[in-house]
């Protein structure tokens, strides 16, 4: 029985729970494919940060020694930015791989580039991950398209920023003391910037526009506002009218606009 050969590429959070989900998922996995799915390379910035995690696989930090294994079926993405992620990507696309991705900053930017190269070579490229893969939204998205036509999304996109805003509304506690419990929960990270200044819903948001409307609209004509600027008087104003204040991610396709 020859088995899926899967190359990872980023062994953080994300990473490293896609390599344990494979190992401890087997009989699920092989009840689906009928056939084992085993993790054959590894592929990170930092050997050595990794070598008590990654063993009886490759684990490297060349990229021309992890594509030097021909027999990978599927490369799963889980690093962070646009490069080096794309070269990576367009590489193993070309080399007949099949693609998943949990980056969503660099599917916001080149996903119409990988998804034409992807059609050229005959792979699939699935990016659920990027956009509220717990939904799933982008797979329900690809189901309703096939008979509806949507024209606005209105969506809570950013899960950090909700919790941050939830807190500071059930705790009665500061921004600065919700960001700091969400970064003590894991939530957020050191540098919080991408989550709470609206990047991350941004990119998201991108990534959505492409597969609803097969365009995006100029990233420099976009609002971004981030929640920095919600304060506890805010959150207090907004209750007293049986409001609650959200993060909210808005895009609407109004004719050629």
């Amino acid at each position: 029985m020859t088995a899926v050969r899967v190359g990872l590429i980023g062994y953080g959070t994300v990473g490293s729970a896609v390599g344990r989900t494979i190992r401890s998922h087997q009989e699920n996995l092989q009840t689906v494919f009928g056939k084992e799915v085993q993790v054959a390379g590894v592929l990170v910035r930092d050997k050595q940060k990794y070598e008590q995690e990654v063993q009886d696989v490759l684990l490297t930090d060349n990229v021309e020694e992890f594509f030097a294994r021909t027999d990978l079926d599927v490369v799963i993405e889980a690093s962070v930015g646009i490069e080096p992620a794309y070269s990576y990507l367009t590489k193993a696309i070309s080399r007949g791989c099949h693609i998943i991705t949990a980056n969503k900053e660099m599917i916001a930017s080149k996903g119409a580039e990988l998804k034409a190269l992807a059609k050229e070579k005959g792979v699939r490229l699935e990016y659920e991950a990027a956009v509220a893969g717990g939904v799933p939204v982008i797979g329900t998205l690809k189901q309703l398209l096939h008979i509806n036509h949507v024209v606005k999304v209105e969506a809570i996109l950013n899960g950090t920023s909700n919790f941050i805003l939830s807190e500071m509304a059930d705790k009665n506690i500061s921004f600065e003391e919700a960001l700091q419990l969400a970064q003590e929960a894991g939530f957020a990270e050191a540098d919080p910037a991408n989550d709470v200044d609206g990047w991350d819903a941004f990119y998201k948001l991108m990534v959505l526009s492409d597969l609803l409307f097969e365009a995006q609209p100029d990233w420099e004509k976009v609002t971004r506002k981030g929640i920095r600027s919600v304060s506890s008087q805010d959150i207090h104003a907004a209750a007293e009218r049986g409001w609650k204040i959200k993060h909210v991610a808005t895009l609407e396709n109004t004719g050629e606009k």
